[in-house]
Formats: C-alpha cells, structure tokens, sequence
C-alpha cells in the first residue's frame, strides 16, 4: 500500500513539472517573442518580472522531481546496508551457537537411522538406496553397527563381472563418536579424515544416532 502511495505521489510530482514547464515554455518563449516583435523594449521591461517567476517556477519543478528520486535512491542504499549488516549479525551468532553445541543435538536420532542388515543381499543394498536417497548406510548385526556400505563401492564390481552376493562383502569400516563431543571439534575431525559419516554412541557405548559432515555444516550456517 504505500509502495503504491509513494507511486502516485511521484506520478503527481511529475505532471505539476510537466505542467510548469509548459507554462514557462509559453511565457518566455512563444508570447515573448510574439509581444516583443510590437514594442520590444517596452515588453521586454514590463515582461522581466513574469519571465523571473517563470524561471523560478521552472527551477522548483526540478528540484521537486530529482530530488524525489534522490531521497529513493538514498532510502535503498539504507535497506541494503541494514539488511548486509543483519545477515552478518545472524552468522556471527551461528557460529557463537554453533562452538558450544554437542553432537547429540545435531545427529539422527537412532529411530530415525536408516541401516541394512549385514545378511542382506546386494540387491536389498540397491533397492534400500533407490528408495531412500542415500549413497551412504550403517550396517546393522543384532542391535550394533558392524559397518558403513558406499554405493560407489559396487560400480567396479559390477564392471569387473566380480559381483557381490551379500552386504558384509563390500562393507567398510565405521566410526564412532561420543554424543557429548563438541560439534564444532567433530567437524575439524572430520574435515581433517576426510569422513563422512559417524555414529554416536553414549557413555555405556550404545548407539544413539548418526552424524554426517553435512549435518555439521547446516547447523553452522544455519
């Protein structure tokens, strides 16, 4: 609404210059010139206070106009500033947040975990990764993570005519974190092994969750 507001009041502004131009235009030129032809000094003497006038007007019209888009351009230049100025605000206290947050308030909870059984087949392996997304799944025996299977891993074996029967053949090792390490030191870990995935365990060393670099790094940014 006042977008629209501030439109028509610049619309109005334009046309009352629009407006004082022609009538300067009328003075001071066409009936100068036609009045001037009869008694030019005459007129010339009695027109110079009409002619002022104009030209104050004409200078008026102006500075009415641009000083309106100066006032715009200056009101954006503000916006921008102040909006730079909150997102740099809203980072530094995402970083602040982020150096005294622990693993466990970041990581999949353990219900949440997607895993494949060590018994299951390579093509329970792709269907489970079809279905859900991802290139990277714990391996589960019993109620403990055995090991981590990466997709990838099955694209040279399948080109070698080696193919895999099962999940324990082409499952890597895995690694494993307290919930209470601090995020912001898991993530210098795992940036520095290069990992991608973890799981977290508590103090009694029962699994609660799993981590990814990438969890990290959306909590960091927000």
């Amino acid at each position: 609404m006042t977008s629209i507001v501030a439109r028509q009041a610049i619309g109005a502004r334009v046309w009352l210059a629009l407006l004082v131009g022609l009538v300067v235009f009328l003075t001071g030129d066409l009936l100068a010139r036609g009045l001037g032809r009869v008694a030019p000094h005459r007129i010339a003497y009695r027109s110079s206070g009409v002619l002022g006038l104009a030209i104050r007007l004409g200078g008026w019209a102006n500075d009415l106009v641009f000083e309106n888009e100066e006032v715009n351009g200056t009101e954006d230049e503000v916006e921008e500033e102040e909006a730079a100025d909150e997102q740099e605000r809203e980072l530094i206290d995402s970083v602040l947040e982020f150096s005294e947050t622990l693993v466990r308030e970041v990581m999949t909870p353990r219900p949440d975990m997607v895993t494949i059984s060590v018994t299951d087949t390579i093509e329970d392996l792709i269907a489970l990764a079809t279905e859900e997304g991802f290139s990277r799944i714990p391996v589960m025996a019993d109620s403990d993570v055995v090991g981590l299977v990466i997709v990838k891993d099955l694209l040279p074996m399948f080109v070698d005519d080696n193919r895999p029967n099962t999940v324990a053949e082409v499952m890597r090792p895995v690694d494993f974190v307290p919930e209470t390490k601090l995020a912001s030191t898991l993530l210098a870990e795992m940036q520095a092994g290069k990992v991608h995935q973890m799981i977290v365990v508590d103090e009694y060393g029962d699994i609660t969750g799993l981590i990814t670099i990438e969890d990290l790094l959306e909590e960091l940014v927000g």
